[in-house]
């Protein structure tokens, strides 16, 4: 269920503008000197950063930073309170590419469809609208700064859900989380109406016990999960893998298996078996075990009477009661989705209050995972899975404060051999206009062939991520996306190809 609650509380978010400090020495300045002075050294520290930006040495002043690169630049979002969290969380979404597949399903389903339907559709997904638009303008290729605003984004889900999201500090995973709960529940209205693929974040986990005893299994229950929540423990330095295999695995003590039991009673009375005859309740409930003892889960569900009897049985030193095992909890990927959001949990309660785990938490551009194969509901075997690191959000600051930032891939860009053509070889949103619906509103997607011959942009190799903190923008390197590793918050991997 989406917790609407979060629109009115106090999460992490932007550290407020640093203070100005001054020095007033009586003797040498009088009052209305130094108030003016005050006045303008605030003016240029508010003016500073546009002015900064307005003037390029090289180029002279109020002239435009320009580039002939098209990976150098891309559009910034605009933080207009405390945005940061939505801002690094939108833009963390920007090259994930099955999200892009996915959306493109509905544009195309919009231009098949009359204006009524549009509208219709319009009306069952108002989210996934405004997303593809601003998807299309974050994801558009520029030469120069630009700047965007999410608002609408933020319209929608305070209109979806019908609370105001609060202008105080949020937090960057209860965010997505929203977000990507929000979009599901439009994905289940719309797959009755057009034909759309898989949700790309939706994936399948299977609950099971495993008693250590009897090597017997629990009832498996299968769910759907949509972001992997993995606790960060105080450590000094965690690897990512070893996080999210131990957050798959739990030993739980002194656990009570229904199969050892009723296997502990069986045996007994087989031994007792030359003792009188049994009343006529007790044989209908030993021989109710024996017909189950083969399909016996180790928390099933017995009738009363039969429950009763096991778990209250003592003859002959075997009490039941007295018996306990030790299982294994686990929580395995039966179905991984397109994307994998991992959140990573900092937060750590000590008894009296929160507090922020400073843990390194070491990860890799690939990230390998296991899949379980259960055949009726039984494990049978694991299959390999090979995720790529698409994006990172990072915070910095204390559990009640900080700010957020995100790393972002690069679009596949190649230059063309022969002529220099740059071609731009990711999936890109498909464009189209609310008020006309027609094919020629659709933007192609460029895409090589393997008959064309192309070569790496040497820029793009050697910085291959867009470091992004709400409407400023550098180039970062590989290396500096691993090194946020005290500072990793929200890791965005996406299923590499066959």
């Amino acid at each position: 269920m989406i917790n609407s609650n979060w629109f009115n509380s106090m999460f992490i978010g932007e550290v407020a503008a640093r203070s100005l400090n001054f020095l007033w020495n009586p003797r040498m300045w009088s009052r209305r000197a130094v108030s003016s002075g005050l006045l303008l050294t605030a003016s240029l520290y508010v003016l500073l950063p546009s002015v900064s930006r307005a003037f390029n040495v090289k180029k002279g002043p109020l002239s435009i930073e320009e580039s002939k690169r098209l990976d150098r630049f891309t559009t910034g979002l605009l933080n207009a309170r405390n945005d940061c969290f939505l801002n690094s969380s939108l833009q963390a979404l920007v090259p994930i590419e099955s999200l892009t597949t996915y959306l493109n399903q509905f544009v195309e389903a919009l231009h098949s469809v009359d204006e009524g339907q549009v509208f219709e559709l319009e009306r069952l997904a108002p989210l996934h609208a405004n997303l593809i638009k601003l998807l299309h303008e974050l994801q558009s290729l520029i030469v120069k700064p630009q700047t965007v605003s999410a608002k609408n984004i933020v319209k929608t889900l305070e209109d979806t859900l019908r609370r105001k999201m609060s202008s105080d500090q949020n937090d960057a995973h209860e965010f997505t989380q929203i977000l990507l709960e929000t979009l599901h529940s439009e994905y289940i209205k719309l797959q009755s109406n057009i034909e759309i693929g898989s949700f790309p974040f939706e994936g399948v986990s299977s609950n099971y016990l495993m008693c250590l005893q009897c090597n017997k299994y629990s009832q498996t229950i299968h769910s759907p999960f949509l972001m992997l929540e993995v606790a960060v423990p105080g450590n000094y330095s965690e690897k990512l893998t070893d996080l999210i295999l131990h957050s798959q695995d739990e030993i739980i003590e002194g656990y009570s298996c229904l199969y050892c039991k009723v296997n502990m009673i069986l045996k007994n009375e087989k031994y007792l078996n030359q003792l009188p005859e049994y009343s006529q309740e007790e044989q209908s409930i030993l021989n109710f075990l024996r017909n189950q003892i083969l399909t016996l889960y180790i928390n099933d569900d017995l009738p009363a009477d039969v429950s009763f009897y096991v778990d209250h049985y003592s003859k002959n030193g075997c009490v039941t009661a007295n018996f306990k095992s030790n299982i294994i909890k686990k929580n395995a990927v039966i179905k991984e989705p397109a994307s994998l959001i991992v959140h990573l949990s900092r937060s750590i309660f000590n008894g009296a209050t929160i507090t922020r785990s400073a843990c390194r938490v070491e990860y890799e551009q690939s990230l390998n995972l296991q899949r379980q194969v259960m055949i009726n509901d039984a494990f049978e075997r694991t299959e390999p899975i090979k995720y790529e690191l698409k994006s990172v959000v990072k915070h910095t600051g204390s559990h009640v404060q900080g700010h957020y930032q995100c790393y972002r891939k690069k679009p596949d860009l190649m230059k063309e051999r022969n002529t220099d053509t740059i071609v731009n070889r990711s999936p890109m949103i498909k464009k189209y206009s609310q008020d006309k619906f027609d094919a020629s509103k659709i933007e192609s997607i460029i895409t090589g062939t393997s008959k064309r011959l192309y070569k790496r942009i040497k820029s793009l190799a050697a910085y291959p991520y867009w470091h992004i903190s709400d409407t400023n923008v550098k180039e970062a390197r590989t290396t500096d996306v691993l090194s946020e590793d005290k500072y990793v918050y929200i890791l965005y991997y996406e299923k590499e190809k066959p």
